[in-house]
């Protein structure tokens, strides 16, 4: 499996995320909203989603932190 996860600086459920997928031996890459810019482009281009991080499996988005347990746990 494949993961990428959509975060921001200062974030404990990212680093949860992060930590959860390295505990669980599986790899991802990470997309850091770390400017205004980038967090503004990727509300426009993902309107319904309200928090991070946000995670991909396979390049489809299943959601977040709470989503993520259940895909690896």
């Amino acid at each position: 499996m494949q993961f990428h996860l959509i975060s921001k600086p200062s974030c404990q459920m990212c680093d949860e995320a992060k930590t959860l997928l390295t505990t669980k031996g599986h790899t991802y890459t990470e997309e850091c909203l770390d400017t205004e810019a980038k967090r503004e482009a990727y509300r426009v281009s993902n309107p319904t989603v309200r928090a991070l991080p946000q995670v991909y499996q396979n390049g489809v988005r299943i959601g977040g932190y709470a989503a993520l347990l259940k895909v690896v746990a």
